[in-house]
């Protein structure tokens, strides 16, 4: 039986956030999980159970980012890697994602996770913002005269996080790691705000091991991936949601309309969401 988890990034001005996914959690997902909010220290962690009452203490256990990685300049970046550091070997795939998100059906996040990390391709779209985005963390790992990268992200106009939910496997990551770790730039990739994490693992991915960008198409420009695009019409939403198929969507009205859609993200943006 594989085994899965789920790790929340959030902090003191996102605590309200924090619990409406909790509520959701507890609402929909009904099958044994594992939920992780990672926590920047003690008192974080500390406040966050005394501003809900304590009365999710029971339902997610809490991680505490080392004391040595505080300092760091992209502290939301390496809050997910040492999550993920943390617990891998104890899961088969881990989730991971901010606390703005909330379930809006019910979820076997076994079979989400299981099914996202079956793909051996990521899903993007045409996007100059966000394709400069991926070429800035492509510089700071190395890689952005990689001619396989190159070829894959159709010369860097490609974008894809958020397109779906960000899901680990454990070999992978563990692999992934351990390059990271020794990276020479390693300093500046905990340092820098481009660097995102899912950005940086997928450029990994397409460079050693693979791993194809599938462009979905669209019939009008988004900025960025298009699945997070909270600015378009609600013809323009229904499409991607037809187009993309992903397990979540940044459009909090809809979801009702596609069943594969079970989490809404970004919904401190994302206007009403409609239960």
């Amino acid at each position: 039986m594989i085994k899965t988890a789920t790790i929340i990034t959030t902090h003191v001005p996102k605590f309200d956030y924090a619990f409406n996914l909790l509520e959701s959690y507890i609402k929909y997902v009904k099958q044994p999980h594992d939920l992780y909010f990672i926590f920047t220290n003690e008192n974080e962690a500390a406040e966050f159970n005394w501003k809900s009452e304590y009365k999710y203490i029971n339902n997610y256990k809490p991680l505490i980012l080392d004391e040595s990685l505080r300092s760091k300049g992209s502290v939301v970046n390496v809050k997910k890697f040492f999550a993920l550091e943390s617990i891998i070997l104890e899961y088969d795939y881990i989730g991971v994602y901010d606390c703005e998100s909330e379930f809006v059906k019910e979820s076997n996040l076994n079979e989400i996770y299981k099914d996202i990390v079956s793909y051996d391709y990521i899903k993007c779209n045409v996007s100059t913002i966000g394709a400069n985005i991926v070429k800035i963390a492509a510089e700071y790992v190395g890689l952005d005269k990689n001619e396989i990268l190159i070829k894959e992200s159709k010369n860097y106009s490609l974008y894809w996080w958020f397109n779906e939910i960000p899901v680990y496997k454990k070999e992978l990551f563990i692999e992934f790691y351990k390059w990271y770790k020794s990276h020479p730039n390693l300093d500046i990739l905990q340092s820098e705000y481009y660097a995102f994490d899912y950005l940086v693992y997928g450029i990994w991915l397409i460079c050693f091991k693979g791993y194809k960008l599938k462009n979905y198409e669209l019939p009008f420009e988004v900025d960025i991936a298009a699945v997070e695009q909270f600015r378009l019409t609600q013809k323009q939403k229904d499409i991607v949601s037809e187009t993309f198929k992903s397990y979540w969507s940044v459009n909090g009205i809809n979801h009702k309309k596609y069943e594969e859609i079970k989490l809404i993200v970004h919904s401190d943006n994302c206007g009403y969401i409609d239960k």
